[in-house]
């Protein structure tokens, strides 16, 4: 029963899927430990806070206190999303702005200014020299950036991308 309704209050189909097969499967009378070899899908961090459980007779309060934690983490990640929301919003517009700018209204700039053959001062050969070489970095960079995550995520799978997302530092 606990299990089944720990299955119920978890957010992770993933997570709610393996729950109910072992609850099934203890039902028809197998022992704990055969449900938790044959159920590949289950994480093995609660596998062994499930064996750990049974042998301390503290399975109840584990799963509840399991559950809660699962809540907290949740409601911890959105919070960070919440507040992170903004300010990457306002960053990715204003790269967006930058790169906009930089491919459709410098260069016609820039030709009037070779085709006069003027003298230009220092400022505005820096506005098209970072022009150039700023859309340049800007737009490798989000490519090797998208490739670095993508592969992350293929090679290392929800894990990889779970220990990417709990200790990547947010600022610094």
């Amino acid at each position: 029963a606990g299990l089944r309704a720990a299955a119920q209050e978890t957010d992770s189909w993933r997570l709610a899927r393996p729950l109910r097969s072992i609850a099934a499967q203890l039902d028809r009378g197998r022992s704990l430990e055969d449900c938790l070899t044959s159920s590949p899908r289950l994480p093995p961090h609660l596998a062994g806070l499930i064996r750990a459980a049974r042998r301390t007779s503290d399975f109840s309060p584990m799963l509840a206190q399991w559950i809660e934690n699962r809540r907290a983490a949740r409601q911890h990640w959105r919070g960070v999303l919440a507040a992170l929301a903004y300010p990457l919003f306002a960053v990715a517009l204003a790269c967006l702005v930058f790169l906009l700018f930089a491919l459709l209204v410098v260069p016609p700039f820039r030709s009037m200014f070779e085709d006069f053959g003027l003298k230009l001062p220092s400022n505005t050969v820096a506005v098209l020299w970072i022009c150039d070489a700023g859309s340049r970095l800007l737009i490798s960079f989000a490519l090797v950036a998208g490739l670095a995550l993508i592969a992350l995520r293929l090679i290392g799978g929800s894990a990889g991308w779970s220990i990417l997302m709990t200790s990547l530092p947010l600022i610094g």
